[in-house]
């Protein structure tokens, strides 16, 4: 059984026990389980969230745009 750390991106986050055996395995049940997950830790195996990227507030979205 290992240990995980999880954050989550609202500031929360735990610890939880399972017996996954991989950091992708951890990945995908935290995931399905929480939401919001963004990090998940066992020891210096990380694993983070892709960020989405940032927009310019002053320029439309990009299907608005006229070519």
């Amino acid at each position: 059984m290992k240990s995980y750390q999880f954050f989550t991106n609202d500031g929360r986050g735990g610890t939880m026990l399972c017996d996954d055996d991989t950091l992708e395995c951890a990945v995908s049940e935290l995931t399905k389980r929480f939401k919001g997950v963004i990090k998940v830790q066992y020891g210096s195996e990380v694993w983070e969230a892709p960020e989405p990227p940032i927009q310019n507030p002053e320029s439309p979205p990009p299907e608005q745009i006229d070519p």
